[in-house]
């Protein structure tokens, strides 16, 4: 059994700083929408996690330390890291959008429209396949949001069109 926890605890540990070098290599966060719920309950609940898998691995007990205790609170510790570095709701970062696990550059992103009011609904191209995806905006922010996927798809039709035409001689 301590087999199992010690590979759970490779397996999410890996995921967490596979996503953590995902995310710095995307740049600075440019809006993600944080409230309680998407922002701080998911960092307390994470907390939680690893205090847990801190407690369960016996080390500041008088409990006697074996491999099985070591090995399922590291992965506890290990689940509690990877889910630090998810997000709820989508990030808009400089080199592209984050949703969960996924990285969509700003060439892949399509368009955007409002689906409802206070709903954005999102086009992106993956794999050759147009997918979309729908997230919240709070009131206060739609303007700053249109105005950003506005821009970018200002900028992608610039390099569209520039790259069509030849240069003649």
């Amino acid at each position: 059994m301590a087999n199992v926890y010690a590979s759970s605890f490779g397996f999410f540990l890996g995921a967490a700083i596979q996503q953590f070098n995902q995310k710095s290599n995307y740049g600075e966060i440019t809006y993600v929408n944080r409230s309680f719920w998407t922002d701080i309950f998911p960092n307390i609940v994470t907390i939680g996690l690893i205090l847990f898998g801190l407690q369960r691995t016996a080390l500041f007990s008088d409990l006697p330390i074996t491999p099985i205790r070591i090995t399922s609170g590291l992965s506890i510790i290990a689940i509690g890291a990877y889910s630090f570095t998810i997000r709820l709701v989508p990030e808009l970062r400089k080199k592209g959008l984050v949703l969960l696990d996924r990285k969509i550059s700003w060439d892949d992103f399509l368009t955007y429209s409002w689906f409802s009011e206070g709903i954005i609904e999102i086009e992106y191209k993956l794999n050759d396949e147009i997918r979309s995806f729908k997230t919240m905006i709070p009131d206060e922010d739609e303007l700053f949001v249109e105005k950003m996927l506005s821009k970018k798809i200002a900028e992608k039709l610039e390099k569209d069109e520039f790259d069509e035409y030849e240069e003649i001689d």
